[in-house]
């Protein structure tokens, strides 16, 4: 038996200074316990991570190892996913199917906080322990801490493993006589949905003293498990149920806990922590942004007037304005949300008020006005004054003047492009180029230039629009005065934004005090426009567009009984052929370089069609695979309705024929769709034969956006690839960093007889940016998907880059939320 015991004079140390006063909340680092969650060592407490947290470690306890990573998902939100080694067990009695691999088991944790810590209120949260699969070690738990200096208590009620000593009684048995009996679990991958049952609860709880060494803990706790009923028959000797141990951070992302537990165990836990929220601080080195031209003011564009009592025009003769300048005038007007109540000729200028809540900066709707009046008569020699009116009588007035005005003599400067269109729009290309900006087409319509651009460089969409915008500045002649980009993406219109050169001249310059937050006010997001006006520039180079990448892939298994960990190391080579406005041929070969794979002894034991679980033969088979290979042609339908078509090896198991649409209302928060799909399944080689079986799967589709927290909530009813008919739900959150986290799950009409072990598809993913590892911007990600088991119930289509996908890459509220980058 180990023994422990601390000398007064080292203690005495430890407490030196502590003042016992209540703290209106714990600001210090979250510590990880051995499961992986925020606690101590083998309990919980109410403390959590600051919201976006993750951590990932390893703990040691005999004869438990245990691997576990953990995010903070929501502020009041923890979850944990966990793998536990029991040494001393197999994972089968039989070698030929799982060797000499110990048991696995593997279980998610979830905590909510129902209460912050106040000067009066501690923290309280409720959990649960190893919520899906054997249940093997399953807990709920109560539990609530308060601070007091350096010194933060923990207490909390426990249910299950964690309150097997059972020292009150389950209060809840009063309620029903479900509560008598505790399940002792269910099959591997199910769902138990019997909590807080037993006849007993457990009592734990402790305390974490911080130390005046700098990242040093004590941490003592009392453990309300008795180990006498552990999991697969295991009964542990406990001399005390006092644990007591040392966590120490080093750095910031590293803490490792050293403790003594049950009395006479050594524990050692090391986890590693980050923070989803952070942006990262990778430099880039991408090309520098192209620097404006320096324009005189006569080219400038006006600004809006102080607004007063009222706009006076006295000392002007006015008249009636002609029947078609009027009709033109009420239609443009009409157009951004406003309504004509006067138009007035006067001898040097055209006087138009106007009411509404204008969808575009007064200045720039004045210019549009200006633009409508008739070339080439006396109307278009006249300044034009827009006088914006509201309700309560203050008005703002925009002045416009026809010609720009004489300098030094010189003859008035044209309107009309200097140099040519085509000579703008080819140095336009060639300088965005340079950006990672692909130019489509331009207009040229009086001092408006509008581009159509394509850009695969930028995560930050703020960062886009900056570069390209900038890059206009530096080469449309002065004359140009609006600067409206209409973004592109995979053949679709997505979104039209625009700014007056003026503005993005003045916040450029070092000692202007307008803020981007300013540029922002004064930038007008849009729809794009329903047609694509007649281009005075077409990029006859930009297709055909040939891209191409040169990637690794990896693909693995975790928790199969053949090894614990399998996995597979390719080098993918993908390419995309755009050969025109909206048709695309891609494919993606794939190596296998090296892996374990070649382990995987057991095959599939499914009754439904084999759609997914014949995952061993694909993998062995295809070495050298041909993952996809198709055609796609996609574009907008009607406004803010997307479609497309498409055809050829879809994904790895599956090839055929579908086609998707999408209503996406521009700046809404949700969306709805639907996708039908016609396939067969592919031979185990993966090339260009097949199988013999084929369906037709296709969803309805809705999703909500919950843009405060970057929460995405997707639901899909349809027909899966095994015939079988059900939903499946699905809830992401993208946190600043890029980085998106995500839970899953189907439930179909197949039973969970015939599904098989887990009952029904389920997991979790996590997508990075690689722009926030890369020296150079980039819009990819790496992903990792985590399914329990790979069954063949629930299973969709994997299709490529999905509408909503592609339209969530350009949208108002990635452009807004990205803003503070668009100088960068």
């Amino acid at each position: 038996m180990l023994r422990t015991r601390l000398r007064p004079s080292f203690l005495s140390a430890l407490l030196a200074g502590t003042v016992l006063v209540p703290a209106g909340s714990w600001a210090q680092a979250p510590i990880i316990n051995d499961l992986g969650g925020v606690g101590l060592m083998q309990t919980p407490t109410a403390r959590m991570g600051t919201d976006g947290t993750f951590s990932g470690g390893v703990s040691h306890v005999s004869p438990y190892t245990r691997y576990h990573i953990a995010v903070q998902g929501l502020p009041w939100l923890e979850g944990v996913f966990r793998y536990t080694s029991i040494g001393n067990r197999l994972y089968s009695p039989y070698p030929d199917f799982s060797g000499d691999q110990d048991y696995k088991d593997r279980g998610v944790d979830l905590k909510l906080r129902l209460l912050q810590e106040s000067d009066s209120w501690p923290d309280l949260a409720v959990g649960l322990r190893d919520i899906g699969g054997t249940g093997l070690f399953s807990s709920e738990y109560i539990v609530a801490n308060k601070a007091f200096g350096p010194l933060d208590f923990s207490f909390g009620l426990a249910w299950g493993n964690l309150g097997s000593r059972g020292v009150v009684s389950n209060p809840l048995r009063v309620l029903s006589h479900r509560f008598d009996q505790r399940n002792s679990g269910g099959a591997a991958g199910d769902f138990n949905m019997d909590f807080f049952q037993g006849k007993s609860i457990g009592l734990f709880g402790g305390l974490a003293y911080e130390t005046p060494i700098d990242g040093l803990s004590l941490l003592i706790e009392y453990d309300g498990n008795d180990y006498k009923s552990e999991p697969l028959g295991n009964r542990f000797k406990v001399d005390s149920p006092v644990n007591v141990g040392l966590n120490y951070k080093p750095f910031d992302w590293l803490q490792t806990t050293a403790a003594v537990e049950r009395g006479n165990r050594f524990m050692l836990h090391v986890s590693l922590t980050g923070d989803f929220s952070a942006k990262s601080s990778m430099p880039k080195f991408d090309p520098p942004a192209p620097v404006p031209m320096v324009r005189d003011a006569a080219w400038t564009a006006p600004q809006p007037a102080e607004r007063e009592a009222g706009a006076s025009t006295r000392g002007h003769a006015r008249a009636e304005a002609p029947f078609v300048l009027r009709d033109a005038l009420r239609q443009a007007a009409g157009s951004y949300g406003l309504t004509v109540v006067g138009i007035e000729e006067e001898s040097t200028r055209t006087v138009v008020r106007v009411t509404g809540s204008p969808l575009l900066d007064e200045a720039i709707v004045a210019q549009r006005l200006k633009d409508v009046l008739p070339a080439g008569t006396p109307d278009a020699g006249r300044a034009l004054t827009v006088i914006f009116l509201t309700p309560t009588g203050p008005q703002l007035s925009v002045t416009l003047d026809a010609t720009p005005v004489d300098m030094g003599g010189e003859a008035p400067r044209p309107l009309a492009p200097q140099p040519g269109a085509d000579d703008i729009g080819r140095k336009l290309v060639k300088e965005l180029s340079t950006q990672g900006v692909q130019l489509q087409q331009a207009s040229f319509q009086g001092r408006k230039a509008t581009l159509y651009v394509q850009q695969n460089r930028y995560r930050s969409l703020a960062r886009a629009f900056g570069r390209v915008t900038r890059t206009a500045a530096a080469v449309l002649p002065p004359s140009y005065e609006e600067i409206e980009v209409v973004f592109v993406e995979r053949s679709i219109d997505v979104m039209r934004v625009s700014l007056l050169r003026t503005h993005l001249e003045s916040v450029l310059q070092p000692d202007d005090p307008r803020s981007v937050e300013e540029l922002w006010a004064k930038t007008a997001v849009s729809p794009p426009p329903a047609d694509r006006p007649a281009a005075d520039f077409l990029n006859d180079e930009f297709y055909p567009r040939f891209d191409w990448t040169l990637r690794p892939r990896l693909q693995q298994s975790v928790g199969r009984p053949e090894s614990f960990f399998l996995y597979q190391l390719s080098a993918a080579a993908s390419a995309e052929l755009q050969i025109g406005p909206h048709l695309t041929f891609s494919g993606t070969v794939a190596r296998s370089l090296v892996g374990n794979f070649d382990k995987m002894r057991n095959g599939s034991d499914s009754v439904l069609p084999h759609v997914r679980s014949d995952i061993k033969e694909y993998l062995q088979q295809g070495k050298t695979a041909l993952v996809s290979l198709q055609a796609e042609y996609a574009t907008n339908i009607a406004p803010d309705v997307y479609g497309r078509v498409y055809g050829g090896l879809l994904e790895e198991m599956f090839g055929g024929v579908g086609g998707e649409v999408l209503y996406r209302p521009f700046g809404s928060s949700w969306a709805v769709g639907a996708d039908l799909n016609w396939v067969k399944q592919r031979d185990y080689d993966q090339r260009f034969s097949f199988r013999d079986y084929s369906t037709t799967t296709g969803h309805v589709s809705g999703y909500y956006l919950f843009e405060p927290l970057g929460v995405l909530g997707v639901l899909r009813v349809g027909r899966y690839l095994a015939k079988d008919v059900g939903a499946t739900v699905e809830m992401s959150r993208t946190f600043d960093s890029g980085v998106t986290v995500g839970v899953f799950a189907t439930k179909t009409d197949v039973s969970a007889e015939k599904f098989g072990e887990g009952s029904f598809d389920k997991g979790f993913y996590i997508s990075v940016p690689l722009d926030s590892l890369l020296l150079r911007s980039s819009r990819g990600s790496a992903s990792w998907v985590y399914r329990p088991l790979t069954r063949d119930g629930g299973q969709r289509l994997g299709v490529r880059r999905p509408l909503y996908e592609s339209t969530s890459q350009t949208t108002s509220q990635r452009l807004m939320s990205s803003w503070p980058s668009v100088l960068d």
